[in-house]
């Protein structure tokens, strides 16, 4: 967990970064291979794999569910939280390491959003996510 903290306060630091790198892609239009020797290009972008990162943290990859279905924690607590509280201990819906996953089936319940697909170690990323203040980072990179 400690790992993927880290991540998540790298991509909040790109996505406090990267507008002030938005006007070294005009270089890039008239060079595309210019970013192997600009630093500030290179950063830039990187933000589609970090933003990957995010979104696999986040549940939304299939691929990404092994480690919630067979390393489950329960969540932390935040002081400014924004997810819904559970009162269920999520470490008992673990699986076993001998047991095979169902990619198929779980890729169906993500993408038909299964209300009971709800994993403890992605409610703290994502309550640590906000609490970094990465929802604002965001929202302003948009802007």
């Amino acid at each position: 967990m400690k790992f993927f903290k880290t991540v998540i306060r790298c991509c909040i630091a790109w996505l406090k970064k990267a507008p002030s790198l938005l006007q070294s892609q005009q270089d890039q239009r008239k060079d595309s291979d210019i970013y192997i020797v600009d630093e500030d290009l290179a950063l830039l972008n990187s933000g589609s794999e970090l933003m990957g990162l995010l979104q696999r943290f986040f549940c939304g990859c299939p691929r990404s569910l092994r480690y919630y279905l067979y390393f489950d924690r329960n969540p932390e607590k935040f002081e400014k939280t924004i997810v819904k509280q559970f009162k269920a201990d999520f470490t008992t819906y673990t699986l076993n390491e001998d047991v095979d996953m169902d990619v198929e089936q779980n890729r169906d319940r993500i993408y038909n959003k299964a209300e009971d697909l709800v994993f403890g170690s992605a409610l703290t990323l994502l309550d640590y996510f906000h609490d970094q203040g990465g929802f604002s980072a965001l929202i302003e990179f948009l802007k």
